[in-house]
């Protein structure tokens, strides 16, 4: 299997304020260090928090709200206009 070295991520789960850090080598390139990480459509973080998460979907929630009262507003408009 072969590894795209510039997606590769190395993150160090831990709930400790000061995790180990260990310098992670592909082909005697350093792989970057990363504080969150995506895995299967799940945002997490080195905590082992799901913020990122929480905060993602508030924000698409927010945004599909704004889509259905704009939407909303346009259908009224469109009723009144047809009548």
């Amino acid at each position: 299997m072969k590894l795209n070295i510039s997606k590769t991520k190395v993150i160090s789960f831990s709930r400790k304020t000061k995790a180990l850090i260990y310098d992670y080598k592909l082909c005697q390139l350093s792989i970057a260090r990363t504080d969150s990480i995506k895995d299967l459509g799940v945002f997490i973080d080195a905590k082992l928090y799901f913020h990122d998460q929480v905060d993602r979907i508030q924000q698409r929630f927010a945004a599909l709200c704004l889509i259905v009262s704009i939407l909303k507003s346009i259908t009224v408009i469109l009723l009144l206009w047809r009548s």
